[in-house]
């Protein structure tokens, strides 16, 4: 498995968890590539990535189809369906 993980779901439809990757990355470049030459439709779903090694999430900023690294807590808030997750 690649160091980045995309995940891919829709706002009615997300599986959950694993089930959600899509794909995996050696890098944020190579998915930002997948991403412009995709047949997914980019306003139905939502795409996020997860480093796995850093631990780092991005999300799909969906006017310049570029992947941008985000803060966990901003990642909470623009879950569809999700309130974000206080311990």
């Amino acid at each position: 498995m690649k160091r980045y993980l995309l995940f891919v779901f829709q706002e009615h439809y997300p599986f959950g968890g694993l089930n959600d990757i899509h794909n995996s990355f050696d890098s944020i470049e190579e998915a930002n590539k997948f991403i412009t030459n995709t047949n997914l439709d980019l306003d139905l779903n939502f795409f996020h990535i997860l480093d796995r090694i850093k631990g780092k999430p991005y999300s799909l900023n969906k006017k310049t189809k570029l992947f941008e690294q985000i803060d966990i807590l901003e990642l909470e808030k623009n879950t569809v369906g999700n309130e974000p997750y206080t311990n």
